[in-house]
């Protein structure tokens, strides 16, 4: 009997582990046969550009994100920020005002709320209120504590006028990382981006991150914006991105470019980055979408069969060989997968941690994929159920 559940446990590990590995292959040759997008010299534009900027006590950054929008080598006439304040309590307000009238030559537009709507879904108000005063032909969301280079309006718009998508999805990497552990966030954070833009290279799209895409204004209307997950406190992306896809299945693409590539900053610490993801997590299974719940899953159980099989070693050492023979497998193909996306960013040095990184992961993956659909999380702090 006992050999008997030993196999079907083998089978089961195995089982996990092969479709895990299946997954990263096919997202590698996918993001491999992406191009990388080269825009035109001294393009002319003629679209309409509104940058969305929610910002909630952001008195350190918003200063330097006015100041990159300020320098973008695109029309300033065919550019606007609108900056949606959250009920800041620090001198994000005055700082944009002060902006304001120092550089003219840069059209904002400041919307201030109020904690007066009875409502969790903090980042998709703030959104929805600045593409409502939007004037735009192509919304680009992003974050106030983002950084930008002078050609990332530019490269967002060659890409939309050449191949006219619905929605973008463009890169997004951390930077100035201070110790090791923000150095494997940074890994395993541009491994997500390289999924995302994989799976949307093959029309199947499950990941986007919200401080770099742009879609159409009309889109955005066409399928009532947020509605339906207005209630849901996070996935102002996804749940966008999902609703575009719907409707316009070869709408979505992904705009491989370094130069379209928006940089924030890792966080300083495991609490911090615990909230971040179980804020990430707590979306996962309201997703109404097959590929989405499916990729989560295999991942989740991919890496919990893992760490089941390492505890399991100890008890039936038989089980030893396929524990390394996974193991082995399992790590060549995830370095030459981040070898991939590192190459990309430029950053061929992060895939020295990887070994760090895995481990890491291992537990993170578990520890949050269990508890982000439970409870609550800090966010802006505030406190959200």
């Amino acid at each position: 009997m006992e050999a008997i559940i030993l196999l079907i446990i083998k089978w089961i590990l195995c089982f996990f582990m092969t479709i895990y590995l299946f997954l990263i292959v096919v997202y590698y040759f996918s993001w491999r046969n992406l191009k990388v997008f080269i825009g035109g010299v001294n393009q002319s534009f003629i679209t309409k550009v509104s940058i969305i900027i929610p910002a909630r006590n952001e008195e350190d950054n918003i200063a330097n994100c006015l100041d990159d929008l300020l320098q973008q080598n695109y029309p300033k006439h065919l550019m606007e920020a609108i900056i949606i304040d959250d009920n800041s309590s620090d001198k994000t307000c005055s700082i944009i005002k002060e902006f304001q009238e120092q550089n003219p030559s840069l059209n904002i537009n400041l919307i201030t709320l109020k904690d007066d709507q009875k409502t969790t879904a903090y980042k998709k108000r703030t959104v929805a209120e600045g593409i409502k005063e939007a004037t735009g032909t192509l919304m680009i969301t992003t974050d106030a504590d983002c950084r930008y280079g002078k050609n990332w309006v530019y490269t967002i718009v060659a890409f939309y006028e050449k191949n006219h998508p619905k929605f973008i999805s463009a890169p997004v990497c951390f930077k100035d990382e201070k110790i090791i552990f923000q150095r494997i966030q940074t890994l395993e954070f541009i491994s997500l981006i390289e999924i995302g833009a994989a799976a949307i290279n093959i029309r199947k799209p499950n990941m986007c991150n919200g401080a770099n895409i742009a879609f159409e204004k009309s889109a955005y209307m066409e399928v009532n914006g947020y509605e339906i997950t207005e209630h849901i406190a996070s996935g102002d992306d996804m749940f966008l991105l999902l609703k575009i896809a719907a409707k316009y299945p070869d709408g979505i693409h992904f705009l491989k470019s370094v130069d379209a590539t928006v940089y924030t900053y890792p966080k300083k610490n495991i609490k911090e980055f615990y909230q971040q993801r179980k804020r990430w997590a707590s979306k996962g299974m309201k997703y109404n979408n097959f590929s989405v719940t499916a990729v989560a899953l295999i991942t989740y159980f991919a890496n919990l069969a893992w760490l089941i099989n390492l505890i399991l070693v100890f008890f039936y050492p038989e089980l030893l060989p396929l524990f390394v023979i996974q193991t082995i497998a399992r790590m060549f193909v995830e370095i030459i997968f981040l070898f991939s996306i590192s190459s990309f960013f430029k950053r061929k040095e992060l895939t020295l941690l990887y070994f760090p990184t895995f481990i890491f992961n291992i537990f993170y993956v578990i520890i949050v994929g269990a508890s982000g659909s439970i409870g609550g999380y800090t966010w802006k702090g505030r406190q959200v159920k």
